[in-house]
């Protein structure tokens, strides 16, 4: 059997690992190869250390609360690599333009912050007497303000969007990015009286992991230990039936496969096959930069804490946030130095694609200098631009991901992943890729 894996990112990868594993656990004989358009591996997972600093140009980490992951990192022998981040890092703030304001975690820090006014207290408090609801096409923004108040959705809940979707709230579908919310309302009527029934609150499970040299370990241990063969620097022109088979097209180059799966970014799925062109190419992204700038710890009049903070769309900025990297993973900074790694675009911001890299980073130097009270530059820079780095979970997308799944679950031989349609995050990713590695051989 011969199956070919579209797309060297982290789902590309872990697909193509998985699907050999299962080939051989079921007795059956695949030549498995992997095509990659780049000449690395990995999307936009990339680690690097230069001068004692470690950064990341993507995913800092994940969360270690599924067992999919887990199960993935034991089966590559990465269990003594990983990486815990720090208690002190479960700190979480967010900034308005004047100050930076801790989350509150807890009753009590709730009760006495200043970031939520009074009234926009009780708001939130009352909603365990607001009367669900089922909306179709419902957006975060309209649920979170309808069931918490405008300044939840404002103060809590749109930073949040930003730090993981670098989106907004206003565009964002419900169902497609938060589903379980709308899970909760449905069932039991109110997000409050399904804590209490649950006895959950709060952030996800889990506990922010990475490895010593970063995730970019994860990347080249699967790539190493594979068992597929991997095709960089290769762009595919076209994928298309022939016969019973589906040929990939290239420059000189056509072969058939018994099975393709396609682990590639929207806008490229658009390109290589027809079927789905019109839909795939109506799925937006998100532009970010990310600006790494390594600090003397002396020079920094205020200190940062925690793991960072996210802007509030009060505050102006282009830069969506930023995040305390070496007090999330103390081995990111040599002694006495402080590496702050912000995000600067997404939704609101997409003024930093007509930006040159240069006034990208003079203008978070100078933000960040100025919130932390800096006494001197930065003595390290390094800069990565995502032109599309998340893509945009909002109300079209939604329809245009259900009309290509169900494009491709017509062809037999022909499988999905990525995080375009399954979820954003590396346990998404792998969660996908266990479920595919089963799919193919179905």
């Amino acid at each position: 059997m011969k199956i070919a894996v579209i797309g060297g990112g982290v789902s590309g990868l872990v697909s193509a690992y998985l699907i050999s594993k299962e080939s051989e656990k079921r007795g059956i004989k695949a030549s498995i190869k992997l095509f990659e358009k780049e000449s690395r591996c990995g999307g936009t997972i990339s680690s690097t250390t230069k001068d004692g600093f470690t950064v990341e140009s993507g995913p800092n980490g994940f969360l270690d609360s599924k067992k999919e992951t887990l199960e993935l990192i034991k089966s590559a022998g990465l269990g003594g690599e990983l990486l815990p981040s720090s208690r002190e890092s479960e700190l979480r703030f967010v900034y308005d333009g004047k100050k930076l304001w801790k989350v509150p975690e807890k009753p009590i820090e709730f009760a006495f912050s200043g970031l939520i006014t009074p009234l926009g207290k009780a708001r939130i408090l009352s909603e365990i007497f607001i009367k669900k609801s089922d909306i179709p096409d419902e957006t975060v923004g309209d649920f979170v303000r309808r069931r918490l108040g405008r300044e939840a959705a404002e103060k809590l809940i749109d930073p949040m969007i930003r730090g993981i979707y670098a989106g907004n709230l206003d565009e964002l579908d419900l169902d497609f990015a938060f589903h379980r919310m709308k899970e909760l309302e449905r069932d039991y009527g109110s997000l409050f009286k399904a804590m209490f029934k649950l006895k959950k609150g709060g952030p996800p499970p889990g506990h922010l992991t990475s490895f010593r040299n970063g995730m970019q370990e994860l990347i080249d241990t699967i790539e190493k230990i594979g068992g597929f063969e991997v095709i960089k620097n290769f762009e595919i022109k076209e994928v298309l039936k022939n016969g019973d088979m589906w040929r990939i097209k290239a420059e000189n180059y056509d072969e058939d496969f018994d099975k393709i799966v396609f682990t590639l970014p929207a806008y490229a799925l658009a390109k290589i096959f027809k079927p789905v062109s019109k839909y795939a190419e109506r799925i937006s992204y998100q532009p970010i930069c990310v600006v790494h700038l390594g600090y003397e710890e002396k020079l920094l009049e205020k200190k940062p804490q925690g793991f960072g903070f996210i802007t509030l769309e009060e505050a102006k900025l282009k830069i969506l946030g930023t995040i305390f990297s070496s007090n999330i993973f103390s081995n990111r900074a040599p002694e006495g130095m402080v590496l702050l790694s912000s995000m600067v675009g997404g939704a609101f911001n997409k003024d930093v694609l007509n930006m040159s890299d240069d006034e990208v980073i003079n203008y978070t130097v100078n933000e960040v200098s100025r919130i932390f009270k800096s006494n001197g530059k930065p003595s390290f820079i390094s800069f990565k631009r995502h032109i599309r780095a998340i893509p945009n979970y909002n109300l079209e997308s939604k329809n245009m991901k259900k009309l290509i799944i169900d494009e491709i679950k017509k062809e037999k031989g022909l499988y999905l992943g990525g995080n375009a349609f399954f979820g954003i995050g590396v346990n998404d990713t792998i969660k996908r890729a266990y479920e595919l590695s089963s799919e193919v051989f179905i």
